[in-house]
């Protein structure tokens, strides 16, 4: 057993540890090329967590030696053969659209011609829960060595095998690659997809499996009363048995990064452009994709939009309807469960009331002794607000009021020869600012 006896369960990682040089990673490998492909493998074999996948041993010690599982029982002492094909390192899980596949790192897997008398197999089980419900993977490689590889172990021709609660999830596959330390060997096992969630259940994007555990074992043959040794076990706890399944990129489809562009403040009755970037895994951007966007202006508006070549997504929101302030907006991508996993981002629009302007006094005279004076007010945009109060100043004081027409109109009819007019709005709270015509001279 190498120093230090710590792994952390399906890829968590822990705040304070180094990761080991890239030497020394977990990645599943991937069975489905020249060197390493079984004669016999079968699709689900070939489909294997994609390359961007880094998972890593956590090196706590900062020897740079891999670690182990934290509680594991203690392997030094040689079970019957080659205990080290039985030394967990990791496990990892997959969803593809077809397959469910667990991943389990093992420090060395031999041709097992080290296998020595009275070992009929090694097991290897992978336990957790999800939906309620416990499942078990067992993979098993039987003893090739003669005699043994006469003596038939335990439930024979049962492996590898997929169960959900108590009954089996229906027929797997299983593949053993090898590995060169300090990279481990892999004992993979697939089934189909539809088989396990049949039993089991759809597992939501938001799953989570709990209570993940690992253990090795030898079985002995028939001659030895089908005894069952286990070799190396996992005891993670809470947290750090726990794995999200669509969380890491290693299972289901991979992860995207919505990015929402900057919002630019806007104005009562205006209208402002709003943009989201959608990326892969690699930071590339994602073309075709519908994304929504939603602003929360108590009506919580939804612009869809769909994504370009370069990933962006563009759509405008108004004209601005609602009062002056800051409106929390939200971009979000639904994903799909075959392609790329949903993202999303948050961001605030910040509303402003609208400036207000009055036209030119214009004045008229339909007697020596009276001036009618007109204006019209106007937004920032030179539309015409309505219904709105417009005071009328006559040399500085407040002699009267009207209200704007439909087209923004404001008539005073009392003006005399000599005085000084001036049109004034006080503004509508988080809508319209105030303003003040210039003065004329009727």
């Amino acid at each position: 057993m190498q120093r230090g006896r710590a792994l952390l369960m399906a890829g968590m990682v822990l705040a304070a540890a180094r990761l080991l040089p890239a030497t020394a990673t977990t990645t599943p490998p991937d069975p489905c090329t020249p060197a390493t492909a079984p004669a016999t493998g079968a699709p689900a074999n070939c489909e294997m967590p994609r390359p961007t996948c880094t998972h890593t041993l956590t090196d706590i010690d900062g020897d740079a030696i891999p670690e182990y599982v934290v509680g594991e029982r203690d392997t030094t002492k040689q079970v019957f053969g080659d205990n080290t094909a039985l030394d967990i390192r990791s496990v990892y899980m997959r969803l593809t659209p077809d397959y469910f596949q667990t991943f389990i790192a093992i420090q060395h897997i031999p041709a097992f011609t080290g296998m020595g008398p009275q070992e009929g197999a090694y097991r290897y089980t992978v336990s957790f829960k999800v939906n309620g419900k416990t499942v078990t993977i067992i993979a098993e490689k039987q003893n090739p060595n003669t005699p043994e590889s006469s003596v038939t172990p335990d439930n024979p021709g049962t492996y590898p095998q997929v169960q959900v609660g108590t009954g089996v999830a229906g027929t797997a596959t299983q593949v053993f690659l090898p590995g060169a330390e300090p990279a481990p060997g892999w004992v993979i096992v697939s089934t189909q997809r539809d088989q396990v969630e049949k039993a089991l259940g759809a597992v939501a994007s938001d799953a989570v499996f709990t209570d993940i555990s690992v253990t090795t074992a030898v079985v002995t043959g028939t001659t030895n009363a089908n005894r069952i040794f286990p070799a190396d076990s996992t005891t993670q706890t809470g947290d750090a048995a726990k794995l999200a399944a669509f969380d890491d990129s290693c299972f289901g489809a991979p992860p995207t990064t919505l990015k929402l562009g900057a919002i630019a403040a806007t104005v009562y009755h205006h209208s402002v452009p709003l943009s989201a970037t959608l990326l892969d895994e690699n930071g590339k951007p994602v073309a075709d994709k519908a994304v929504t966007f939603t602003v929360a202006d108590g009506k919580s508006t939804t612009l869809p939009a769909t994504t370009d070549a370069s990933g962006v997504a563009r759509t405008t929101y108004g004209p601005v309807t609602v009062l002056a302030g800051s409106y929390p907006v939200t971009v979000a991508f639904a994903g799909d469960t075959t392609t790329y996993k949903h993202s999303s981002a948050t961001g605030t629009l910040k509303v402003l009331a609208a400036k207000s302007l009055f036209t030119a006094l214009k004045v008229t005279r339909p007697t020596a002794t009276t001036r009618v004076v007109t204006t019209t007010l106007l937004d920032d945009l030179k539309k015409p607000i309505a219904g709105a109060r417009v005071d009328w100043y006559v040399n500085g004081k407040k002699v009267a009021s009207a209200t704007t027409d439909k087209t923004g109109k404001a008539t005073f009819k009392a003006g005399k020869p000599g005085q000084t007019v001036q049109a004034r709005y006080a503004g509508k709270a988080r809508m319209f600012l105030a303003s003040a015509s210039n003065s004329a001279k009727l």
